[in-house]
């Protein structure tokens, strides 16, 4: 068996798949708020959905700071854990490789090879949830050095304000500015969150042109309610240059699980 973790602020979703080619069943649960019983769950949800089947591989893939060398989630974005151990631990149980890896990167392997963006050569794939990053996917594989590997760190100009990406257009900083229901957001309020995202948008256009941005991640959900507004703030931005194409990712949630798993049968090797 194959396995593919996800872990991100609100949930770690796990996969399984005897050939890598797909998902076959998967289970999730709550981010533990601890990261003493991380590890344990994993164990527990993989032994649950394979029960004795021998495990060929498992990649990790999780968002913030990792040590590939240790095998350590060194400083995820949305949890308070701090070095937490995982690929060891793993290993030991499984007796199998282990990779681990960041989410962003590969929510947009997954999108450049089997979703949205397929028939696109340069891809920037952007987690939009309570943190705002980007992955840039040149022929369906990460650049090795990618300019504004981190879009949400980007310092941008919002009116007489300088401020990232991030604070502007994750929607952690859009429901602190709107409410917590995006959901029952009016024409006005998505036509300010509009702007600020095409701010964001518009640098990366600039500087590295990608045939088109894919819109993951929580705000995904709503990718109905923003298109409009967003695409009409890019091209009063761009009318003399160069106006992307923007869509929505096919997996949306799932985008992380179906990388991770494209992941662990060897997809970056």
């Amino acid at each position: 068996m194959i396995i593919a973790i996800a872990i991100d602020g609100s949930q770690i979703q796990v996969g399984c798949s005897q050939t890598g080619e797909y998902i076959q069943h998967s289970t999730c649960f709550t981010t533990p708020i601890s990261q003493r019983i991380v590890v344990t769950k994993c164990i527990d949800a993989i032994v649950d959905l394979i029960g004795r089947s021998e495990v060929e591989s498992i990649a990790v893939v999780c968002s913030g700071t990792i040590n590939n060398q240790k095998g350590t989630i060194v400083d995820p974005r949305e949890m308070d854990w701090r070095n937490l151990r995982i690929s060891k631990p793993l290993q030991e149980r499984f007796d199998c490789q282990i990779i681990l890896e960041q989410n962003t990167l590969a929510a947009g392997l997954a999108e450049a090879r089997l979703g949205v963006a397929t028939s696109h050569r340069l891809v920037c794939y952007m987690q939009i949830s309570a943190r705002l990053t980007t992955a840039l996917l040149l022929d369906k594989l990460p650049l090795p050095n990618q300019v504004l590997s981190d879009g949400g760190a980007q310092i941008i100009q919002a009116g007489s304000n300088e401020s990232t990406f991030d604070q502007l257009s994750s929607t952690q900083a859009i429901k602190k500015a709107y409410g917590d229901n995006l959901g029952i957001l009016d024409n006005h309020a998505w036509q300010l969150i509009a702007k600020d995202l095409s701010l964001g948008i518009h640098n990366i256009a600039a500087i590295v042109q990608p045939d088109c941005f894919v819109i993951g991640g929580e705000l995904a959900l709503y990718y109905k309610q923003c298109i409009k507004p967003l695409r009409k703030e890019l091209q009063i931005q761009d009318s003399k240059s160069f106006v992307p194409i923007i869509v929505r990712a096919q997996f949306i949630d799932l985008s992380p699980l179906v990388g991770a798993m494209l992941i662990a049968t060897g997809a970056l090797e």
